[in-house]
């Protein structure tokens, strides 16, 4: 709770929903946003669809950014994730000069409407962010960010099913895009323990 971060010092008070698409993220990030949690003004959140009437509560800058990171790889949310390899971007200190200086304004951006609106904790919710968390999390470890990761998990089955019905997919790429986010945030949360 916000009183907690204030309590406990800590500035930059930051919560982490990761989860695959059509896992209930955007569900869990609402009940922290409900809770008191910043999540975004409305501008500046993705508008509501009709696959989530009642809004994803994910930040555009936040969206753009992670799909940049992709790109950088040549790859995207759903497509050519064979090419998806986050080392490359970790291990090249010019992308991750960049990454650091576009998350450090967005981060800034976000903690001073958090502070406008009087809340001390800010939830950051963006599907990709199972494939770029590790770049994130550095960032948080050498900019004195206390992170909080919230992880949401639902049946392979319910997502593989819900992605293919919103997107029109053959199951075996549903399959193997939710087996691509599943392994890498394995591997990160291993990484953190």
């Amino acid at each position: 709770d916000n009183s907690t971060a204030a309590a406990q010092g800590c500035k930059k008070r930051v919560i982490v929903v990761l989860g695959m698409h059509r896992s209930g993220t955007s569900l869990v990030t609402n009940i922290l946003e409900e809770m008191g949690c910043f999540c975004g003004t409305r501008e500046e959140l993705l508008n509501a669809g009709e696959d989530n009437p009642r809004g994803f509560w994910e930040r555009k800058d936040v969206v753009r950014l992670n799909a940049k990171v992709l790109g950088a790889m040549g790859a995207s949310w759903s497509e050519d994730l064979d090419k998806y390899d986050i080392e490359k971007i970790m291990n090249s200190k010019q992308l991750q000069a960049k990454f650091e200086a576009e998350v450090e304004e967005i981060l800034n951006l976000i903690l001073k409407r958090s502070k406008e609106e009087g809340k001390g904790v800010v939830a950051i919710k963006d599907p990709r962010m199972c494939l770029t968390v590790p770049l994130w999390n550095r960032f948080f470890c050498n900019h004195d960010v206390s992170v909080s990761y919230v992880v949401v998990f639902r049946s392979p089955r319910m997502i593989i099913n819900s992605v293919q019905k919103r997107n029109n997919f053959e199951q075996d790429k549903c399959y193997r895009i939710w087996e691509i986010y599943t392994s890498s945030l394995l591997n990160f949360l291993n990484q953190v323990r």
